[in-house]
């Protein structure tokens, strides 16, 4: 993914794990151990640290994901509101099925009009079903209300395994779609040269839903000033 990037800087999250020490199972941690600048310098670095961190922590269910799409969804109201121009690619790595299913898909649909696509890697030989309905049914929150925009992709990674370029093409294709479809509906256009972080005018407009996301990176944006998520795009 790091040929995709302007910034070579990944925030990594680990979930589903009691860390070192404690009995409380934790579903959004950084990697690194640095909850304030959760950074790491390239993807072969994330791997790194997601072996360190094996050593030291229990891998313990259930699979919860919102957590980690609540830190995603902070950080692109934060990109919005501030009109910076990040793009966020949140990548899941998951071996379970998602147990916080209500709360999951709730995420997914508040996120659809926001600068976000998420993919969901499943590894192993779980039963995927539910998440791979979600690559052609139409997801709708507990409230009856629909996603605006496609963001979700589930793909399983057996699939890809004995293909050479099939993953990466996959997410190549599936994200610029996403990227592209983002941009022509807030009608936000290219520029010539590639600006600092500070501008990128922009018809988007601030829902309702995202002022509870809006209070909280109010009173975090002294450590969490630059636009993050697990996997970032920058547009």
């Amino acid at each position: 993914m790091d040929e995709f990037k302007y910034y070579p800087m990944v925030a990594a999250y680990g979930f589903g794990a009691c860390l070192l020490g404690s009995e409380v199972v934790s579903n959004c941690f950084p990697l690194n151990g640095n909850i304030d600048d959760p950074y790491i310098d390239g993807t072969k670095n994330v791997i790194k640290a997601y072996k360190d961190q094996l050593q030291s922590v229990r891998l313990h269910g259930p699979t919860n994901y919102s957590q980690i799409l609540d830190k995603v969804i902070e950080q692109a109201v934060l990109s919005v509101t501030k009109e910076s121009k990040a793009y966020h690619h949140l990548v899941i790595l998951t071996d379970g099925v998602v147990n916080d299913k209500a709360k999951f898909v709730n995420r997914i649909v508040l996120a659809s009009s926001l600068p976000i696509s998420v993919t969901i890697i499943g590894v192993g030989a779980a039963d995927f079903s539910m998440l791979d309905t979600y690559n052609s049914s139409p997801i709708v929150d507990s409230h009856g209300k629909p996603a605006t925009q496609t963001i979700l992709e589930f793909i399983p990674l057996r699939k890809c395994i004995h293909a050479r370029g099939t993953l990466s093409s996959q997410i190549e294709a599936t994200l610029s779609s996403q990227f592209l479809n983002y941009m022509k509906v807030n009608a936000i256009k290219p520029k010539k040269f590639r600006p600092s972080l500070s501008s990128l005018s922009s018809a988007v407009s601030l829902s309702s839903d995202w002022q509870p996301y809006i209070k909280r990176v109010s009173t975090s944006s002294a450590t969490m000033s630059s636009p993050i998520s697990t996997l970032e795009q920058d547009c």
